[in-house]
């Protein structure tokens, strides 16, 4: 399994909106990061149009896109869809309150056939516990911030906190 270059596995709206921050928002895991994972989580298989997650429904966990891509949409205040970002191979698509039990904010929809591997909150919690390289990988984009040296207290602390939210 060969992953692309991180700035080939999304693609955001062209409005410029995020700025140069795209990379540090939607941070991807290696090839090596996801063979360390497939143990821990279950393969899924989603075909064009599947829902993996849905606004206001409570998310079933962490999902690593292994192909295929993830259109990522909120609605605004008519009800319309907004794309947020696509995610590719390599990217990880989870949120603080779908990890802690609590609704999606957003909607992930499968753009194609689409292969991800599910790390319930069981599993989450055991990786967040033994692997650090990709527990502050995942914490920086679950943060939405990129693990710079300016920001790596910041991660560190989000990814402390998950952690105990996931003891306790």
């Amino acid at each position: 399994m060969n992953f692309p270059d991180p700035e080939d596995s999304y693609v955001v709206p062209d409005d410029g909106a995020l700025g140069d921050r795209v990379g540090q928002m939607f941070p991807a895991l290696d090839t090596a990061q996801v063979e360390r994972l497939m143990s821990l989580g279950e393969r899924q298989s989603w075909n064009d149009g599947d829902l993996l997650f849905e606004a206001g429904k409570i998310g079933a966990g962490l999902f690593v896109v292994l192909s295929g891509w993830v259109v990522i949409t909120n609605r605004d205040a008519r009800g319309d869809d907004r794309l947020v970002v696509e995610q590719g191979a390599g990217q990880f698509l989870a949120e603080v309150g779908q990890l802690s039990g609590k609704p999606a904010l957003v909607d992930g929809r499968a753009r194609g056939v689409v292969e991800t591997l599910l790390l319930d909150p069981e599993a989450l919690r055991q990786l967040l516990i033994v692997d650090a390289a990709i527990q502050l990988r995942i914490a920086s984009g679950i943060a939405g911030e990129g693990a710079s040296p300016n920001e790596t207290t910041t991660v560190h602390a989000l990814a402390a906190r998950i952690s105990l939210a996931y003891l306790f």
